[in-house]
């Protein structure tokens, strides 16, 4: 899908709203355009269940004329499915991008993103993921980065929010270490009560491993 101005694909509730959309699979696409006018690229709204996307690239490339404001590239709300296998990309030409990825996880929901990665050629005015401050689930967020500009912005899950926080994995995890004091200040490993370092939203946290 090329060359268009108000977004490519948006999955959402229909006016009538008698049923939700769900059971829907994407994969192998292309979402480009140079003439941006409003809108993300690829939406799945919070009525949507079971939807997984994968392998999709998205480029914003420029603005239509009379157009400048940077926008969110993917906004994910959808339940019970996954974002994964993701590039999104910008040109050098204009700040095109506010958040690679606008995350928002409802109630008894994980959201859930794996390998959605941005090169951008200039920083998101935003970050790569912002997560919704309206959100009350859970995340699962695995090897998702950017080259240049802000990770993490919004409302990113900590250990010591009343919402669950974001899930360690089990294997590599990036930008770990058994050797750097998280934030509570304890560096406690040992036989019975191993902890895992992990940075989230640029402070060092523990968590207990069992």
């Amino acid at each position: 899908m090329e060359a268009f101005g108000t977004g490519a694909l948006w999955i959402t509730q229909g006016t009538a709203k008698n049923n939700n959309p769900n059971g829907i699979y994407l994969t192998d696409c292309k979402f480009e355009t140079s003439r941006m006018q409003g809108g993300p690229h690829l939406k799945v709204d919070a009525s949507c269940r079971h939807v997984y996307a994968s392998n999709i690239y998205a480029y914003a490339g420029g603005f239509a004329s009379g157009y400048s404001t940077a926008q969110n590239i993917i906004a994910w709300a959808g339940s019970a499915g996954a974002l994964e296998n993701v590039l999104i990309a910008n040109g050098s030409s204009a700040a095109t991008v506010n958040s690679g990825i606008d995350l928002y996880s409802g109630s008894g929901s994980t959201a859930v993103l794996r390998n959605v990665v941005g090169r951008y050629s200039t920083k998101p005015t935003g970050s790569h993921i912002y997560y919704e401050a309206s959100s009350t689930g859970d995340f699962r967020v695995e090897n998702c980065y950017a080259n240049i500009g802000g990770q993490s912005g919004g409302t990113v899950p900590t250990k010591n929010q009343p919402n669950p926080p974001l899930r360690m994995v089990a294997g590599a995890v990036s930008d770990a270490s058994f050797t750097h004091t998280p934030v509570d200040g304890t560096l406690a490993v040992d036989s019975t009560n191993r902890r895992l370092y992990v940075r989230v939203g640029g402070k060092w946290l523990s968590t207990a491993l069992s």
